[in-house]
This record gives structure tokens, sequence and C-alpha cells, in this order.
């Protein structure tokens, strides 16, 4: 049997706090629903300025739709009482999500 909280050598393992650190949001935000229901506030550091932002909300529901499309498989944290779907823990990219990164190209194309 295989530990649940082994990363994955190929990287198909994704924690929460890791993309969290990616993507810039605070560590704070532990459920994901704060990201569908709050304005967050986007710092720009060139001038110092402020503004209200939904954008992060997208990327929460990006998650959730390709969990619902089997692409994801999303480790949830275990609280009493109910537990979020938006409470993720670490996510997992499937077999089929791993078929599909095959067709997606990530290098940068070069001019001929």
């Amino acid at each position: 049997m295989i530990d649940r909280n082994m990363i994955d050598k190929n990287g198909y393992t994704i924690m929460w706090t890791d993309f969290a650190n990616l993507y810039g949001i605070p560590e704070t935000i532990k459920d994901m629903s704060y990201l569908l229901n709050h304005e967050l506030i986007k710092r720009n550091l060139d001038n110092g300025q402020e503004e209200k932002t939904i954008s992060l909300s997208y990327i929460a529901r990006s998650i959730i739709k390709l969990q619902s499309l089997g692409v994801l498989q999303c480790d949830f944290v275990t609280t009493s009482g109910t537990t979020s779907p938006n409470y993720i823990d670490r996510f997992h990219v499937t077999f089929f999500g791993q078929k599909l990164l095959e067709y997606i190209d990530t290098q940068e194309q070069k001019e001929s």
C-alpha cells in the first residue's frame, strides 16, 4: 500500500499551499470558497496602487470544473461536521489529465 501523502515523483500531485504561493494567493486563505465569494486587493508593485479584483475566483472555478470533468482529483481537509469541497489540501492530475497534458505544447515556439 502506498502512502497518500507521498508526492508523485512525476509531479502530478500539487499541494494547495504550493499552488497558492505560485499564484500569489495569501497564506491565510485555506478554503477556495473565499476566492469565490470575496473581492481581493491587488497591489501594483510599480506604483503602489491598490485595486479590488475577482480574478482569483476564476482559478477556483477552473479547479472545480476540472475536477468535475475528471482531469483533477482533489483531496479535502477533513473536519468534523460538513466537509467543504472547496477546502482542498492537495490535488492530483488523473490519468485522463496526464493524457491531455501530452497534447499541450508547453515549450515556447521558436520563430523560423
